[in-house]
């Protein structure tokens, strides 16, 4: 065999033995990525989620909570969760000569009416006679015992014929 054929023969081998190294550190890269895969799927728990949707209108009456029991979602805190509240709805709102005219909407968990957090929507002098808002309140907590819970939403309004529809609400419980 000529030089020529001495330089081929060891460059194949070069490429060769780089062609099988290159393989070797695949397989063990892809190795560790699917047991770090595994093990970040054993050790995840996918969060609980419930769901409810009301998509008739509902009036309030004036300068009065309402209770929106249409809505109420029954749930289960897990130990070490966190819980996760979101309410979306469209708000109508009429409008009256030089008064404002508003809804604000709040939580209620286990009965319990929160002040906090809350969404005020309304309207003051509008140019038309009924004034349309989507709305979104969201609220997430650590603090809620283990066990079964309940959450809906109330309503307050400053106008009787004001209402929302459209109505969803989520809760989410969420693993640490």
């Amino acid at each position: 065999m000529g030089k020529a054929g001495t330089v081929l023969a060891i460059m194949s081998l070069i490429i060769g033995v780089s062609g099988v190294g290159i393989g070797v550190v695949s397989w063990i890269t892809t190795s560790q990525l699917q047991e770090d895969y595994l093990d970040f799927k054993n050790d995840y728990s996918e969060p609980n989620i419930w769901y409810k949707e009301y998509v008739y209108n509902m009036l309030h009456w004036e300068d009065d909570y309402n209770t929106f029991e249409q809505l109420t979602i029954d749930f289960t805190v897990g130990e070490n969760e966190t819980m996760y509240f979101c309410y979306t709805g469209e708000a109508t709102i009429h409008q009256q000569y030089k008064v404002e005219s508003s809804v604000s909407v709040f939580f209620n968990i286990d009965g319990y009416h929160l002040d906090n957090p809350t969404v005020t929507v309304g309207v003051r002098d509008a140019a038309s006679l009924w004034y349309y808002q989507s709305i979104t309140l969201q609220f997430s907590t650590r603090v809620l015992s283990p066990g079964a819970h309940n959450v809906t939403i109330d309503l307050v309004s400053t106008y009787h014929d004001n209402m929302i529809g459209q109505n969803t609400l989520i809760v989410i419980a969420i693993p640490d």
